[in-house]
């Protein structure tokens, strides 16, 4: 019932992504640059993660990412305005990734291709196109991480019922010991990964202002309120 129950509870909250596996976001500003002013990036950064506010899902695996700048011909060649394409990456990334975004961290990004086009339009936009694997997503505000030895953090939904999150940790934690067994023994990382959860984990590092909970505080229920 377990999981009949979650499969419910997912088509109730409509927090699937889409079946094609890939998603476009169209940002209606121009990029700005890794040196612009602080308050300009933030800006831009507020707008992209307003952007993606409509998701209810975050993507927790690794995607590809394409890009593309809608830019007039003569503004690009013609000014000294239009930054270089490789330094509009990270700001645009920085606004996609956190508890607004689509993205739990950059370090998911497996790859990335940014291009310039030319349009009639004296304004400008970006196009943002983002394939991932039709698994691997957490509901948006229905999560929460629980941190394992060595600062890994996996995410479990606040959603099931108590007892299947219970389930779901319990069997990630027997597998990170059995993954650390393997590894005493000589195992590669290749070999010993194959006890653990097809799930993908974060470093405490990475997941910057998503809630976390300690392994112990999850099970003594100190995270319930």
């Amino acid at each position: 019932m377990f999981i009949v129950d979650w499969l419910q509870e997912i088509e109730k909250l409509g927090i699937r992504p889409p079946e094609s596996n890939s998603l476009t976001i169209r940002i209606d500003l121009p990029p700005v640059s890794l040196q612009s002013a602080g308050d300009s990036k933030r800006a831009f950064i507020q707008e992209v993660r307003q952007r993606c506010s409509c998701y209810s899902f975050l993507l927790a695996g690794d995607v590809r990412i394409d890009v593309t700048w809608h830019i007039h011909e003569q503004e690009r060649y013609e000014t000294d305005r239009a930054p270089d394409v490789d330094n509009i990456l990270k700001p645009l990334l920085d606004g996609l990734c956190g508890p607004e975004g689509i993205l739990i961290d950059d370090n998911q990004v497996q790859s990335i291709c940014c291009s310039w086009i030319d349009w009639t339009s004296r304004d400008e936009a970006l196009t943002i196109e983002v394939e991932f694997l039709s698994e691997d997503w957490v509901p948006k505000g229905h999560f929460q991480f629980v941190q394992f030895d060595r600062g890994l953090c996996y995410p479990v939904a606040t959603y099931f019922p108590r007892e299947l999150q219970k389930v779901v940790v319990s069997a990630f934690e027997r597998g990170l010991v059995a993954r650390t067994d393997l590894e005493k023994l000589g195992a590669s990382y290749e070999e010993s990964r194959l006890v653990m959860p097809i799930a993908r984990v974060f470093h405490r590092t990475r997941i910057g202002r998503f809630p976390v909970v300690t392994l112990e505080e999850f099970k003594s229920g100190a995270n319930e309120s």
